[in-house]
């Protein structure tokens, strides 16, 4: 519970927004069905009222906020409609069951909704692009290095590349059980094998290291800590083990 309520608060910005959006879509839908927005009626003043309280109940226990910077284009895509989706299933069944269907326009809701999916999508891509230019500008990206087995690592690679608005870039990839350097993987060069990565970490620009090898981690770990270097090890193999396991972020 204090896990979705800091969510919430952390992202005020976008919890204001979407409030926003919500307002602008249901007037413009409005008007484009029932015209003159200067003299909406009470019911319509009222229910206004409960599509904004059903937003704010909705977006609280599907955790939207959660992650919020991190989803991609597509992702956020889903998140958006899926969100609207469960609005819109809410607000019918509740017209249905105070049995006021007749006294509201249908057609003008599927306007709202189609119009408040968009418009939520489109602000929230222009505002995670505005926190991404203003606050991580590439200069000042985090250098990553990630370190895993061959079968792995292309995987490993893609996934991080897909954290479009954290704060590193990968600037190598070291492969365990293979010498293939020089290599690129998802245009990411392989730099080092087993053997080389402290060298490599020590004559290079590394300021954080991915481990995705849970049997070699301490290996690696205290020595890259001891020089400095931030330290991320995946335990996704290992909570496999453990099904019941939840990590909370």
């Amino acid at each position: 519970m204090n896990g979705k309520r800091l969510s919430n608060i952390k992202h005020i910005d976008f919890v204001l927004l979407d409030l926003i959006c919500i307002e602008v879509s249901f007037f413009v839908a409005y008007y484009i069905r029932l015209g003159d927005i200067r003299y909406i009626p009470d019911d319509y003043i009222l229910m206004n009222i409960i599509v904004l309280l059903t937003h704010i109940s909705v977006v609280f226990f599907m955790e939207v906020y959660s992650g919020i910077l991190h989803r991609g284009y597509l992702m956020e895509a889903k998140v958006v409609f899926l969100q609207n989706l469960a609005l819109a299933a809410i607000i019918f069944a509740i017209l249905f069951l105070v049995k006021q269907g007749a006294t509201y326009s249908r057609i003008m809701f599927v306007l709202f909704f189609v119009i408040n999916t968009i418009l939520i999508y489109l602000i929230r891509t222009v505002r995670k692009n505005i926190l991404l230019k203003s606050n991580v500008s590439i200069s000042r990206k985090s250098k990553m290095l990630v370190v895993a087995y061959e079968n792995e690592v292309a995987q490993v690679i893609k996934e991080l590349k897909q954290y479009q608005y954290t704060g590193y870039s990968i600037v190598g990839a070291v492969v365990l059980d293979s010498d293939k350097e020089d290599l690129e993987i998802d245009g990411v060069k392989i730099v080092a094998n087993a053997d080389e990565i402290i060298e490599y970490v020590r004559t290079n620009v590394v300021d954080e290291v991915f481990l995705k090898c849970m049997d070699q981690a301490d290996k690696y770990a205290d020595r890259l800590i001891a020089m400095g270097v931030k330290v991320h090890i995946s335990v996704e193999s290992y909570m496999n083990r453990m099904p019941n396991a939840v990590i909370d972020t």
